[in-house]
């Protein structure tokens, strides 16, 4: 849902979506709702029962989640369908909901790439470390220290390394060749 920037629910009649429905998790995420299988009885129910859903949550919002009518095999609905899909499109460009939602992926692919690479680094610290690592391990075992305060050291061990006087020079010569 947090890669997306239109999240269609697709319920189907008769196939438990009406209890879905009372699921505030669901209705939360969904900005366009499909009622599949519209031909099937049930179908019409299922809708209203949405319908109902998204008036209680949904009052003072600026975008109310259409709810679609499909048969897919049919072909029915569909064209309906990507039309809500691109007023919805429209709706978080002006509403400038698209660009926070791209800020707010960009933010979050930077800090998983951070967070991988710093995971690599201290996968591939030294064997002085490794030796440290063992020690803590011990300790672990022995229950002198948990694995909540051994991480805690190895981070701060970590970034004790990143403050010493030459690690920041060279930091600062690679920000002023980059």
């Amino acid at each position: 849902v947090k890669e997306t920037d239109t999240t269609v629910v697709v319920c189907v009649p008769g196939l438990g979506d009406e209890i879905q429905t009372m699921k505030a998790g669901v209705m939360e995420i969904g900005d366009i709702f499909v009622v599949n299988k519209a031909d099937l009885k049930g179908a019409d129910r299922l809708a209203g029962d949405i319908e109902t859903m998204l008036h209680m949550g949904y009052e003072s919002k600026e975008w109310i989640p259409p709810i679609i009518k499909t048969v897919a095999t049919e072909g029915t609905g569909v064209v309906t369908l990507v039309e809500e899909i691109l007023s919805h499109r429209e709706y978080l460009i002006k509403s400038g909901l698209l660009k926070s939602k791209e800020l707010r992926r960009i933010k979050q692919q930077i800090f998983e790439i951070v967070k991988n690479k710093i995971i690599d680094k201290i996968s591939n610290l030294s064997n002085e470390a490794n030796q440290i690592s063992d020690k803590l391990l011990n300790e672990i075992m022995s229950r002198q220290k948990d694995p909540y305060t051994v991480s805690e050291e190895i981070i701060d061990n970590f970034v004790e390394v990143f403050q010493k006087p030459h690690v920041r020079k060279a930091r600062k010569t690679l920000e002023r060749e980059a």
